[in-house]
């Protein structure tokens, strides 16, 4: 199987361009939580994946030419697993964040507080 990306992950930020429906859900998420959107990032992806390590979609990451960027930065523990989680999945750290985004926005639309977060996953 080959890389699609052979580069290092390099920093804890993470800047993409998403579709205008994740988008929306992202402002929506973000209005009913009161967080801003790149916390809201942060904390939708630590949840995915410890929710998911491995996480392997049927659908594929379409890059997108246009859109809204969303960029967000990661603390160094939630930055190793997803560096690992790309490395594993060989995808680009930012194809990981957006299927995990996307993933996550679908899954738990109503996601408020950091305190619906459990260890392990469950």
């Amino acid at each position: 199987m080959r890389r699609m990306n052979t580069r290092p992950a390099l920093g804890p930020c993470v800047s993409l361009k998403v579709d205008e429906d994740t988008h929306q859900k992202l402002l929506n998420a973000k209005e009913r939580s009161g967080r801003s959107k790149a916390g809201e990032v942060v904390l939708r992806i630590r949840d995915h994946l410890s929710r998911y390590p491995d996480f392997y979609p049927t659908v594929t990451y379409q890059n997108v030419s246009f859109g809204p960027v969303v960029m967000a930065r990661f603390d160094d523990e939630t930055n190793k697993k997803l560096i690992a989680a790309k490395n594993k999945s060989n995808r680009s750290k930012s194809h990981e964040v957006f299927l995990r985004l996307q993933d996550h926005l679908e899954q738990f639309p109503d996601f408020y507080n950091s305190e619906s977060i459990e260890p392990g996953g469950k």
